[in-house]
């Protein structure tokens, strides 16, 4: 698409044009990108969900209105932008709640490279750890399902990962090492719905911090926040509690379910809805948020 095609009567499908022209920067973003070059990037993703959904549902959905990968990720990109400006017009109406709290971005942990290194039979020695059943026969099944022929290969070649540190284990992670601003509030707001191990885990941290949702999803890639040998220490038990539960529900589900295949589900559908965040700067809330009662 080129200049030319930019014209038309139609300021809307010139619109769409122009922001179509701007779909293969998405490919090369630099994953150091500043913040400016960023918010950016994230407002350009929020008019795909709000502004032109329709054309690109119209012509990239299939009849079972499934949508691809890639498209799913730029609306999960653009609902920052949404959840951002609930946040802003919620502290305009209601600025006693926001009196005490300064905002200022911060760098994430640094992602971790993660392989099984040369360990020859890797899937063997976990099935044998953590189940009472045949590990021989549980392979063969798991090479079944995952249709190889050497399912020991399989799972080395899924290791060779980038581990993340999810942003509520960050949150986690804060307050962890800084007690006394702990809110009082103690809701996590997000524009998705939590993982599994997110969820798993906040729910046995001792500020048992609430979300909104849980999607479910069980993310490989998923890395516990980076922390103090203080914190550590005070958190020994519900670390050991937790890899407890993860190994006892993954034999289970070894032994009664394997095989079972269940649809994926939604991962960004929490966070502020269209009609409380997609108006105009002036415009009001068609749902107020009134959080006056807050003690």
């Amino acid at each position: 698409m080129d200049a030319d095609d930019l014209v038309s009567d139609d300021a809307e499908e010139t619109g769409f044009r122009q922001w179509v022209l701007k779909l293969r920067l998405l490919t090369t973003l630099d994953p150091k990108l500043d913040s400016a070059q960023l918010a950016t990037r994230v407002k350009w993703a929020s008019k795909a969900r709000w502004a032109y959904s329709e054309q690109l549902e119209t012509s990239f959905g299939t009849e079972d209105e499934e949508l691809p990968a890639w498209l799913q990720h730029i609306y999960k990109l653009g609902r920052y932008y949404a959840a951002t400006k609930a946040m802003l017009k919620l502290a305009s109406k209601q600025p006693d709640v926001f009196t005490a709290i300064h905002v200022k971005p911060v760098d994430a942990p640094e992602q971790v490279r993660f392989t099984l290194g040369n360990q020859q039979d890797p899937l063997l020695l976990v099935l044998r750890k953590i189940t009472a059943a045949d590990p021989i026969d549980l392979k063969e099944k798991l090479g079944q399902i995952w249709f190889v022929d050497d399912p020991e290969k399989k799972l080395r070649d899924a290791c060779r990962m980038t581990l993340t540190v999810h942003a509520e284990m960050q949150l986690l992670s804060f307050y962890d090492h800084h007690p006394d601003l702990t809110p009082r509030l103690l809701f996590m707001g997000t524009s998705k719905k939590a993982c599994y191990l997110c969820h798993e885990f906040m729910s046995r941290h001792p500020l048992t911090i609430g979300v909104s949702a849980s999607h479910q999803k069980l993310y490989p890639t998923w890395l516990p926040a980076p922390c103090s040998s203080v914190v550590r220490k005070k958190h020994k038990a519900l670390l050991w509690e937790f890899s407890r539960h993860l190994e006892e529900t993954t034999a289970r589900d070894l032994e009664t379910r394997l095989g079972i295949w269940r649809p994926a589900s939604k991962d960004s559908t929490a966070g502020p809805s269209l009609t409380t965040s997609w108006t105009d700067s002036a415009g009001s809330w068609t749902q107020e948020l009134s959080l006056r009662g807050l003690p």
